[in-house]
């Protein structure tokens, strides 16, 4: 029963922590040029080319779970002049709020973790402890436009933990082992 129970840790750690689990998946979403009517309306007038959008509700992700998995997240687009970025909720004080729901900001103040006006259509963000927001804008004056989104992610255990259950499983496997 020991070698049973310590190989099935072991394979578990094995697979968790190197294989994990891998998900993607894609959508389309309409863009409205930067200069927009429906974008100026929103902005009150402004130039809404140097201006980004955020998402009204924060992501938080718990302190204890960078501890036990990794979670890594890409995004690619096909349209170069839309982009895609993840900030602190903080930046939000940076931004003020519209009847939308929506938090209108200047893209020049933000701090981006990943993404960005510079992604040249792509994000890769790995996920750590904090809470984030969602912010996208697009550099473009041209007519709108959909974009094709491809995003996936891969969540694997850390190294330490799967590292310890290994030890566990191989530790078990001995002392079966040993005890017949």
């Amino acid at each position: 029963m020991w070698v049973l129970t310590g190989g099935i840790l072991l394979l578990a750690s094995v697979y968790s922590g190197l294989v994990g689990y891998s998900d993607s998946g894609s959508t389309d979403v309409d863009v409205p040029s930067c200069a927009s009517d429906e974008l100026q309306d929103l902005g009150g007038g402004l130039d809404f080319c140097d201006k980004s959008v955020m998402m009204d509700s924060e992501m938080p992700v718990p302190d204890m779970l960078q501890a036990v998995i990794s979670i890594e997240v890409e995004a690619q687009w096909d349209v170069p002049d839309v982009w895609i970025g993840v900030v602190a909720d903080s930046e939000a004080e940076k931004c003020t709020e519209t009847s939308d729901g929506l938090l209108l900001c200047d893209t020049a103040d933000l701090e981006f973790f990943a993404g960005g006006p510079d992604a040249n259509g792509s994000l890769n963000w790995e996920i750590g402890e904090g809470t984030y927001r969602f912010v996208a804008g697009s550099s473009t004056e041209s007519s709108g436009k959909t974009t094709h989104i491809e995003y996936s992610y891969t969540v694997q255990m850390t190294v330490l933990l799967a590292s310890g259950i290994g030890s566990l499983g191989l530790l078990m496997v001995g002392w079966g082992i040993k005890s017949d």
